[in-house]
């Protein structure tokens, strides 16, 4: 009975995290898409001068989206954000062992 209480929770955990994840994937393309895109068609027509948005902002949200949208689970979702951290402190580490050895090899060379 315990086991099986645990994989409940396990898994309302997991299908939170999920939902959480879909809503934020929701709203990213309203906010970098849609949203810009119809402010500049439509404010031409209320005769709303947006020069600067229309060239600038607009152009970067619509062109930032692909690269928000998976950021957002790897953000959100905790087992990809460790397997990224973990990755980015092992290479630290990896190039901190590098250097050690670096350092003795010229420690060893200067002996010969």
């Amino acid at each position: 009975m315990m086991a099986h209480s645990l994989a409940s929770q396990s898994n309302l955990r997991l299908q939170r995290q999920l939902f959480i994840t879909l809503v934020v994937q929701t709203c990213i393309p309203l906010f970098a898409s849609y949203l810009p895109t119809v402010i500049s068609w439509y404010a031409p027509i209320f005769g709303i001068d947006i020069g600067w948005w229309n060239t600038n902002v607009s152009t970067v949200a619509l062109a930032a989206f692909p690269c928000i949208d998976p950021l957002a689970v790897i953000i959100l979702i905790p087992n990809y954000r460790n397997a990224i951290l973990r990755k980015r402190n092992a290479s630290a580490a990896l190039v901190s062992t590098l250097n050690q050895a670096d350092q003795n090899m010229g420690v060893v060379l200067s002996r010969c």
